[in-house]
């Protein structure tokens, strides 16, 4: 099934209300689910440069954060084999 726009918009707000709340409360394993949700939104949105950055900014807290194991989730993802 196709995600309309406003199931996107609503993904994307999830992840980023995720995303806050992970920083909070120093959670790396909710900041990089948050960080693959919103870079998947990207993507599926047509904005590969945007979902890179979330990547990349996301890896980069989680490794100030010392989120050894989050921080390998989240190199390890890649999006689904001709799925866009």
């Amino acid at each position: 099934r196709r995600l309309a726009g406003h199931d996107l918009d609503r993904a994307d707000a999830a992840a980023a209300a995720l995303e806050g709340l992970a920083r909070a409360r120093r959670n790396g394993l909710a900041l990089a689910d948050a960080a693959i949700v919103r870079a998947e939104v990207a993507r599926l949105r047509g904005r590969p440069d945007h979902a890179r950055a979330v990547h990349l900014q996301a890896g980069a807290v989680l490794y100030h954060l010392g989120a050894d194991g989050p921080m390998q989730l989240l190199a390890r993802y890649a999006p689904p084999d001709g799925d866009s």
